[in-house]
């Protein structure tokens, strides 16, 4: 994922003592009655070094290259990457951790910004790809990836929103953070694909965006930037249902604080419903239970990352701002991480 960079804050990690958001680790979307099976596989997993609370310990397996720095992506069901890239062209990987990408459609001219989009984001099914215009124009652009098109250029929907980062809560909706331009109060939006249009939600969200989540009922948000450097990469959770039937917006302080880490530019989860949290100082994961936290290891701590999970390889992908390199993160049984796939407990991409 490449995102527009931001100041540097005073500090990367930070720990805050508060009610926990939800009891236990988000459900998987799709994934059923597996929960006894994720709690025999979080229990092996926690024997062989994961931290007190649950996060397991990942650490670097390897790199694969993107086509370029400004290529926005998301892993599909089959654990190849799709995106694209600054040119408006839509490439697939040929295959999971591989560096070759295979064009499969074009955008038309003047959709994705010269230097970029902003975000990429699978919808439930892997049917729709959401990606972000990097704040140019507050337009977030929906393809269509059964139906991609090299020429003529691929047909579009779009839905008017300023956004920086989002996630859907189904083949329809998502919930997307922006802000009209950095250093004015972020918004949590709820936008709609069917109708092109969007409705606040969350209001007085710091200074600057940061990274949206979705599992097991509950919207995390954060704030990417504070002006005074004291609130940096705050992460909170809403309730999904509150939210959907909310008359009017909430503050974003009326939400249960989660924790703060590096700065939240990007949220996702890993396989057991911990937060995968990244920005400026390193890519970590909170327990949205505990708010206990575990970072990645050999980062650059005045680094700006991104990060998202890829399911079917059970690993988190890395990436530092300004670069095509993707890092690579895994549990380091192999014997953990084979029972992990044959149980399916990575069998989507985000909870719901």
């Amino acid at each position: 994922m490449r995102l527009f960079a931001r100041s540097p804050v005073r500090s990367s990690v930070h720990a805050i003592s508060s009610r926990p958001v939800a009891p236990t680790a988000p459900a998987r979307r799709g994934q059923g009655g597996r929960g006894a099976a994720r709690v025999a596989v979080a229990a092996l997993v926690l024997s062989a070094g994961a931290a007190p609370g649950g996060i397991p310990e990942y650490v670097g397996v390897g790199t694969f290259t993107v086509p370029s720095a400004s290529f926005v992506y998301d892993a599909l069901p089959d654990g190849r990457l799709v995106g694209v890239s600054a040119t408006g062209q839509i490439l697939r990987q040929d295959s999971p951790a591989g560096s070759a990408f295979t064009p499969i459609g074009q955008l038309p001219a003047g959709v994705v910004p010269s230097f970029g989009a902003g975000f990429a984001r699978l919808s439930p099914s892997g049917s729709r790809l959401a990606i972000g215009d990097n704040g140019v124009g507050g337009v977030m652009t929906i393809i269509p990836l059964g139906s991609v098109s090299l020429s003529p250029p691929t047909v579009t929907s779009s839905v008017t929103v300023f956004n920086y980062q989002a996630d859907w809560i189904d083949e329809d909706t998502l919930y997307v953070s922006g802000s009209p331009s950095f250093g004015q109060p972020t918004k949590l939006y709820r936008a709609s694909v069917s109708t092109g249009s969007s409705t606040e939600v969350v209001n007085q969200i710091g200074d600057g965006s940061g990274g949206v989540a979705i599992g097991s009922g509950i919207v995390y948000t954060a704030i990417g930037f504070d002006l005074a450097g004291a609130r940096d990469g705050e992460i909170r959770g809403f309730d999904l249902a509150a939210l959907n039937s909310a008359a009017a917006p909430v503050p974003f302080t009326s939400g249960q604080t989660v924790g703060r880490l590096n700065t939240a530019a990007t949220l996702d989860f890993d396989g057991f419903g911990n937060l995968i949290v990244a920005g400026f100082g390193g890519v970590g994961l909170i327990d949205p239970a505990s708010g206990l936290t575990r970072s990645l290891p050999g980062l650059d701590p005045a680094g700006f990352y991104s990060a998202s999970f890829s399911p079917q390889a059970s690993e988190i992908l890395v990436q530092q701002f300004g670069s095509a390199t993707v890092l690579r993160f895994a549990i380091p049984s192999p014997a953990s991480a084979g029972l992990l796939v044959a149980l399916g407990v990575f069998s989507a991409r985000r909870r719901r």
